[in-house]
């Protein structure tokens, strides 16, 4: 598994990340936005990249608006999670995440 480039292993399904799938699946269920945050290198962003299957669709985001390529893995993949993994720059406003 490769993040920002780096090799960075097996993911390991700890109870960091057992709590965040708990987390994500109730804010999924009752329609909230949820906001994730705390110390950095607790596995945040791991663990949010895991739940949305990022590995496996982020290629086809990258690529779709130059290529109309098909991959079936990454459709089916969105088609059944329905999660949006989303990490805004620090200094991002409100308007450009609008957009």
């Amino acid at each position: 598994m490769q993040h920002n480039g780096r090799d960075i292993g097996t993911f390991i399904a700890t109870k960091e990340h057992r709590r965040f799938v708990e987390f994500a699946n109730t804010v999924k269920k009752h329609r909230y936005i949820g906001l994730c945050y705390g110390p950095a290198g607790v596995g945040k962003t791991l663990s949010a990249r895991r739940y949305a299957h990022w590995d496996t669709v982020e290629p086809f985001f990258r690529e779709w608006p130059h290529n109309d390529k098909y991959i079936p893995e990454a459709s089916v993949t969105l088609a059944q999670t329905r999660t949006l993994f989303y990490t805004p720059s620090v200094s991002e406003t409100l308007r450009d995440m609008r957009k």
